[in-house]
Parts: C-alpha cells; structure tokens; sequence
C-alpha cells in the first residue's frame, strides 16, 4: 500500500489519534487492510461511518444499515471508537473535537482536503488493487449474492 502525505509536520508522539471516513458496506478485504494501516498511524484509531442518510446524500446506495456497519468496524480489532459520518462538513469539527494529529483518506481525495492542511498532518492511502468499492455496487439487496461473489473471485 502507498502512503501520500501532505507534510510531515507531525513528529511521533506518545499519543496520536488517527481518523478515517468511509461508507464501509459490504466489509471485504480493502477495509481490514485500510483499518489495519490506519492503526499503524496513531495509539487512538477513530473511524467515522457514514449514516444511511449521509451516504444516499454520497449516491451511493447501502446494503448494510449503518447500525450494523457501525457495528462491524467497532468490533474490528485496533478500532477505539466509532462516530456517524453525517456531512461533507464535519471533517474539521471532527479533527479539533477529537484533537485529531492524522486524517488518513484513499488517494481519491487528494487535492480535495487542502483547506484542512493546517488542522492536522493528511495521510492518502492508495486503494487496494483489485478490491474496489466499485465492484460492489448494488442496486438492489436482491443482487447480495452476486456482488460477493464478484468480490470473491476479483480476489483470487
């Protein structure tokens, strides 16, 4: 997995409280491996899941309900705490809430958090290859089955 930073303002530190942002439907092997990454950054891993709300205000149509996915990345090992992802907006009031030191984002987001530079040191993660939220689309909760088998095979 490549790192990209956009400084390397933040010495390491006894403490540092790291958060990350994200849908997390389906949870499949590119989350672990985010999650995993993002625990390596910081002593505090904080993890923001997007509501159901907040995620159809994205486009994006979820599988899982947010309690449940909520669920699942509070019982991943390495998540301190879970927070609802409710607006585009709530990034800096999440970073000075929690006293964030690193924001870690997928590269997607690159060039697009700069008016958070000066609140805390942002770390882009490169998305997993051949594991991509794409390939989960889901139109309907009928087609459960065939999105984790797409999964399962792009895997192999």
């Amino acid at each position: 997995m490549t790192i990209h930073t956009t400084d390397h303002r933040s010495a390491l530190r006894p403490s540092r409280a790291v958060i990350t942002y994200g849908t997390f439907d389906l949870f499949h092997i590119g989350h672990v491996r985010l999650l995993e990454r993002v625990r390596q950054m910081g002593t505090t891993v904080i993890v923001a899941v997007s509501t159901d709300e907040f995620a159809a205000e994205k486009g994006e149509r979820t599988v899982v309900s947010y309690a449940h996915r909520a669920e699942i990345v509070r019982n991943f090992k390495g998540v301190d705490f879970v927070i609802p992802e409710t607006s585009w907006d709530q990034k800096a009031k999440d970073i000075a809430a929690y006293d964030i030191d690193t924001l870690v984002m997928g590269i997607r987001w690159r060039g697009q958090l700069r008016h958070l530079n000066d609140l805390c040191d942002i770390q882009y993660l490169q998305e997993e290859r051949g594991v991509s939220e794409d390939i989960l689309t889901v139109r309907d909760s009928r087609h459960f089955h065939a999105a984790t088998l797409s999964l399962a095979i792009s895997m192999h």
